[in-house]
């Protein structure tokens, strides 16, 4: 699929570019920009969704997406745009990443509408205490892509000066002063995101399941505690596996010696018991966002020059992603079958091995595709993945609505597809014109 849209918008991308402003040329590139959000969304979006929307058909749809993806390869372009190739080569960004964290946010997206319908198969849909679905993985994986990413990594705070080059210091309490203000700036919008969820849920009377964060606990409060527990830790490549450890190992020994049973079955009396799953999850998203952190570590650093990147062995990294998922995979069946079932409401050990390692495949598959297809660069991914939080946002605001003006379980079933439909259409419309116009919806 990527090289039949390769194929149909490559040439598009270069006349998106031009500095000409002739009206004439405006119009041509209105017209192109709307066949190239057209190809886009029905060759990456359509079967993205069409996994949750026909679910009861998945072997069926894997054999026809499997047929048409080899016809589209065998009449691939065999013309190679050397110019957008060296582009992406000599940037330090990474297409495939881009492309696994847009995948990511969008069947994210797709599921917290989708579920509401009946169309949706109740075994995607999230469980109550054990066990682990495809919602499941969905707040797991936003975390790991979330470390993958880190603005640590981008910034480099951990890395050595080069060499013959001295390092220029702060004072140690201005260090730590600053580092505290960022955090806590970046940490701030999410608060008031969650407040204001919390307050729009209460005023609208909107079904909210307390058995997933809590009474006033929701997802937009654990991202921004997550980034004050992050900030507080300062990982760094060496020693980010070595907190993940830790803690993973600190939490699920209090999980096996009561804490199971708080979380659980306690009343709802103070307020931390009226949010124990909120609080009590948090350690096991700080381990997965860990390990997503390390993950990350392996593309990124603040070096990560051209010529740090012609030296590096291409497959060193992907043998190494192999190997992790590998480790994962036991350690999830090792801890599923002698300690704990996965569970993520508890956000426990065999949660977190088991995201991690769906993670990493899915990874060693989009790595895979970038290594033996020439990257191309896809408007809608490039728009979920710089603003996944703000659009992910949105998809909450449209899902609340819609729920509000309807009820949900009475549609039929094509009606259910078409109303998904469109509202994917209309977020993916946002993320298009965010990168044709290079706007950036984060504002803090």
């Amino acid at each position: 699929l990527v090289c039949f849209h390769t194929h149909m918008c490559g040439d598009e991308t270069q006349r998106k570019h031009s500095s000409k402003q002739s009206t004439s040329k405006h119009r041509l590139e209105k017209q192109a920009d709307v066949l190239r959000f057209l190809v886009e969304f029905t060759c990456l979006m359509v079967p993205i969704s069409a996994g949750m929307f026909f679910g009861d058909h998945l072997v069926e749809l894997v054999c026809v997406l499997g047929v048409a993806c080899s016809i589209l390869w065998v009449f691939r372009p065999t013309k190679r745009r050397q110019q957008n190739a060296q582009q992406l080569g000599d940037s330090a960004r990474k297409p495939f990443i881009t492309a696994y964290r847009s995948c990511m946010m969008f069947s994210t997206c797709v599921a917290i509408l989708a579920v509401d319908f009946v169309f949706f198969e109740r075994r995607f849909a999230k469980t109550e205490t054990f066990g682990i679905s495809l919602m499941d993985t969905g707040v797991g994986s936003f975390m790991f892509s979330a470390g993958l990413v880190s603005p640590l990594l981008r910034r480099g705070a951990f890395d050595t000066p080069p060499e013959g080059r001295e390092q220029v210091t702060q004072p140690a309490a201005r260090s730590s002063h600053s580092a505290l203000l960022r955090s806590l700036r970046s940490a701030l919008p999410l608060f008031v995101l969650g407040a204001g969820r919390l307050f729009t849920t209460k005023a609208t009377d909107y079904h909210v399941h307390t058995s997933e964060y809590g009474v006033h606990w929701n997802f937009f409060i654990t991202l921004g505690f997550l980034s004050l527990i992050v900030s507080a830790l300062k990982p760094s490549p060496r020693s980010a596996p070595i907190w993940a450890l830790l803690i993973g190992i600190v939490y699920q020994l209090a999980l096996q010696f009561g804490l199971t049973h708080y979380v659980l079955e306690a009343p709802r009396i103070s307020l931390i018991d009226m949010n124990k799953e909120g609080v009590c999850s948090l350690l096991g998203y700080v381990v997965i966002h860990l390990l997503g952190f390390y993950t990350g570590s392996l593309f990124f650093t603040s070096q990560d020059t051209a010529s740090h990147r012609s030296s590096r062995p291409k497959h060193t990294s992907l043998w190494f992603l192999v190997a992790l998922a590998f480790l994962c995979w036991i350690f999830y069946w090792l801890m599923s079958e002698f300690v704990q079932e996965p569970s993520r409401r508890l956000a426990n050990i065999p949660y977190v091995a088991h995201v991690v390692g769906l993670n990493v495949l899915l990874l060693i598959a989009f790595q895979l595709v970038d290594q033996i297809q020439e990257p191309s660069v896809s408007f809608i991914f490039e728009g979920l993945n710089a603003n996944a939080l703000p659009l992910f946002l949105l998809a909450n605001l449209g899902t609340g609505a819609i729920n509000l003006s309807m009820h949900t379980l009475d549609a039929s079933l094509s009606t259910g597809r078409l109303i998904v439909l469109l509202y994917l259409l209309i977020l993916c419309s946002v993320a298009f014109v965010c990168y044709a116009r290079s706007w950036r919806l984060k504002f803090w």
